[in-house]
């Protein structure tokens, strides 16, 4: 300072200024630490409050039982309509069933019988019916025999067998032909009484129809009386005494 005039301060560069150390948390309040981590988990969370978590949660939960209800609202209305299809189908092959009050008085065609002098028969022309049996006085081989062969579950099904159906189908389909059938006795029986043997679906209808009639209306000890003394056992017979008669002598 030689000449007595005082220096001008220089401008601190850029960059050079130093900024004021950050003020860490003080150990006697650990409040403010709590606060400062707090709001940094809000923020990584996306600021939700906990009523929104817990509407999300809940929303979830929800889910796969709005599906379940979903389904069996869908599932009810499918077996409604579909109750309605099987009334609007038995309505229409039952209109014209025959008459179910006739079922004691059989049906028969004239027979002819042809004898020689002495009496002996030498031939039988039509249909041929013996007197008729008591359950009672059918042998239990015979009884046993004819529920092996023709339904083993008659004695415990409500005049269908669907394991019946089942087994002859698959039995047919391997043999290219029909070489079993699923009806049951009471259907037989149905068959027998009160309808003609066309292979048609509104016959299988309404056997299916007489045979449910049936079981609702006889026992089974009533159902297999009937049907001994009124199934074809071929060559014009019905029933097991005709037959028995035809075959035996």
């Amino acid at each position: 300072m030689a000449d007595g005039k005082p220096k001008t301060p220089r401008p601190p560069k850029k960059g050079s200024a130093k900024k004021p150390p950050a003020k860490k948390p003080s150990a006697k309040n650990p409040s403010s630490s709590k606060r400062i981590r707090g709001t940094a988990v809000s923020g990584a969370s996306g600021g939700k409050s906990p009523d929104a978590k817990r509407k999300a949660a809940k929303s979830i939960r929800s889910a796969p039982s709005r599906v379940i209800l979903g389904t069996l609202k869908w599932s009810v209305i499918l077996m409604i309509w579909a109750g309605v299809a099987l009334g609007v189908v038995v309505s229409w092959y039952a209109y014209d069933l025959p008459n179910i009050d006739n079922l004691d008085v059989p049906t028969r065609r004239a027979s002819i019988t042809l004898t020689d002098a002495g009496g002996r028969e030498i031939a039988t022309y039509g249909d041929i019916y013996g007197e008729p049996l008591r359950l009672k006085d059918v042998p239990p081989y015979l009884v046993q025999a004819i529920v092996a062969t023709e339904d083993r579950r008659f004695f415990t099904h409500a005049g269908f067998d669907p394991v019946a159906l089942v087994r002859a189908t698959v039995a047919n389909v391997r043999a290219g032909r029909v070489r079993q059938g699923g009806s049951t006795l009471t259907q037989q029986l149905a068959k027998n009484v009160f309808l003609k043997p066309d292979r048609t679906l509104r016959r299988k209808v309404q056997e299916l129809l007489l045979a449910f009639w049936l079981e609702a209306n006889f026992t089974k000890e009533q159902i297999f009386t009937l049907y001994v003394n009124r199934v074809y056992l071929g060559s014009g017979t019905f029933g097991v005494d005709a037959a028995a008669r035809r075959y035996f002598g």
